[in-house]
């Protein structure tokens, strides 16, 4: 990882070094007399972009979670770099510098930096892609009697298989002992009818190899699953009568939260800005929703608490219980009947709903989409 981190450290330095030069060649001076003048704001211009990379985190690699989401750190950080140019430039007056080669070779470098931290997060994700723990599902198929009944086990042979031991460890090493704390109120993880997950591809879910569970956790957030709907159905599927849902969500408010404490303030409320617009009404409309798609995968998205318990209520479930640590939002829901199968749901700001209108005659009404929550 650290190696990776290097190899993009440097071929950044080389494309700001090649995006000033590109802007100057493009000016009619010559190329050795506008280093020679300017060579302090160059050096300048230089030092800011790294500044700003490190303080927006630009070289944290893996930690963007998408390409989208290297992209929109990329350019925040060429953003602040420029602005904070700019405000330095017009403090000092004698400072005489180009705004074309400021502005023209920003714009040179942006695309280069599209280029090359959109690829070195597509190469990490291609090499920790996203799945079920292996270790605990191969016990837990050996616990079972059969492949088509889930049957309780005995605790104490759990205890000589290491089960016991070993999956709550595992759930407090991947999602942290509160996490763990609040599934054991709803649901016993010890028990062979119990499957704990940490994935977002339904394809995992559809080959549990029980017919039916009491039971089922997922230790990742419903944020980076491409369908959530589609994901919901297929464990409602795999569950028996008030079998047990837990799971987590990263809300719309506690992304706010994460986003306005991570950097300082005034850059993480344009931060905010442009991940409010790109993240949540990018996806509402039909022409830039595939573009969303596209560069995200459908990972990271933001979602609301009351689009997140609106989909387990339209699946079937009913809420249990719920809490917030660790900036997450765990729920716990119980199976009460079959998803609502929609085959064609509305996902914008304009929403179409089926009423009864006179005589009895079925009618379409649309209105435009709002949802709160009211605790009573």
């Amino acid at each position: 990882m650290l190696k990776r981190i290097t190899i993009v450290f440097f071929l950044d330095i080389i494309a700001q070094v090649l995006s000033l030069l590109i802007a100057i060649i493009m000016k009619p001076s010559s190329l050795g007399y506008y280093i020679s003048t300017y060579f302090l704001p160059l050096l300048s211009l230089l030092l800011l972009w790294q500044i700003s990379a490190i303080i927006c985190g630009k070289y944290s690699i893996g930690k963007h979670k998408t390409i989208f989401g290297a992209i929109s750190i990329v350019l925040l950080s060429n953003v602040v770099a420029v602005a904070a140019f700019v405000a330095i430039k017009n403090i000092f007056p004698t400072i005489s510098f180009s705004r074309f080669v400021i502005f023209s070779s920003s714009g040179i470098l942006s695309i280069a930096e599209f280029i090359l931290f959109g690829l070195a997060e597509l190469v990490y994700h291609k090499e920790e892609l996203p799945g079920i723990d292996v270790d605990l599902q191969e016990e837990f198929v050996a616990s079972l009697s059969s492949p088509f009944t889930a049957p309780k086990i005995n605790l104490t042979d759990l205890t000589k298989n290491r089960r016991t031991g070993k999956i709550v460890k595992e759930i407090e090493e991947e999602a942290g002992i509160k996490a763990y704390d609040f599934i054991s109120n709803y649901l016993n993880v010890k028990e062979g009818t119990t499957a704990v997950l940490s994935t977002t591809t339904i394809f995992n879910v559809e080959i549990l190899p029980g017919k039916k569970y009491s039971g089922i956790v997922n230790l990742k957030r419903i944020n980076d699953i491409r369908y959530i709907n589609k994901f919901i159905e297929t464990i409602n599927s795999k569950l028996c009568n008030n079998g047990v849902f837990i799971g987590c969500v990263e809300t719309q408010e506690l992304r706010k939260t994460r986003i306005l404490q991570k950097f300082p303030w005034g850059i993480s409320h344009l931060y905010y800005l442009f991940d409010f617009i790109l993240k949540r009404i990018f996806p509402k409309f039909p022409i830039t929703k595939q573009i969303y798609f596209f560069l995200t995968r459908g990972q990271n998205r933001v979602i609301s608490k009351a689009e997140t318990l609106g989909r387990l209520y339209s699946c079937g479930f009913y809420i249990l219980g719920e809490d917030e640590f660790d900036g997450q939002f765990w729920f716990s829901v119980a199976k009460e009947k079959k998803p609502a199968f929609d085959l064609n749901p509305t996902y914008g700001p304009l929403i179409r709903l089926k009423r009864i209108g006179k005589g009895g005659k079925s009618i379409k009404v649309y209105k435009m989409r709002t949802m709160y929550l009211l605790y009573i």
